[in-house]
């Protein structure tokens, strides 16, 4: 699994060690102000960290905003190999180029999760899939 952030300027750090956590091949940065920083993203079997110049091809991609209607418990995952979160200050715009598009579900006032929230209740979603 690959994940991708849109706009994410803060909070790379978190994001790279959920993303690790879950066990993620790599971390896709697009349009990302921030960088990551410190130790833990020169180990041995990390998650590679790539940026990206231009969006990718939409097969195989999730991605995920508050503005889309299909909650994520409905995502067939056989067909998901990147998991696209946005910025909490840039949504990801509802003409994104995704194969699938999903919400997380919210029951708060709260508009949206932080992205590295989002992140981690999706790559719980993908793995507790994968063992199905």
């Amino acid at each position: 699994m690959n994940v991708l952030l849109y706009r994410v300027e803060r909070n790379l750090n978190r994001a790279y060690r959920t993303s690790e956590a879950f066990g993620v091949k790599r971390l896709l940065l697009f349009e990302c102000i921030g960088w990551l920083s410190g130790n833990l993203f020169g180990a041995k079997n990390g998650v590679e960290i790539e940026r990206l110049e231009q969006w990718p091809n939409s097969v195989g991609l999730l991605a995920l905003e508050t503005r889309y209607r299909m909650p994520i418990s409905r995502v067939d995952w056989s067909h998901v190999h990147t998991i696209v979160i946005g910025g909490e200050s840039t949504q990801l715009n509802l003409a994104t180029k995704a194969e699938q598009k999903a919400i997380i579900p919210m029951y708060g006032k709260i508009g949206c999760l932080t992205a590295e929230a989002a992140l981690a209740i999706a790559l719980y979603e993908w793995r507790r899939n994968e063992n199905l």
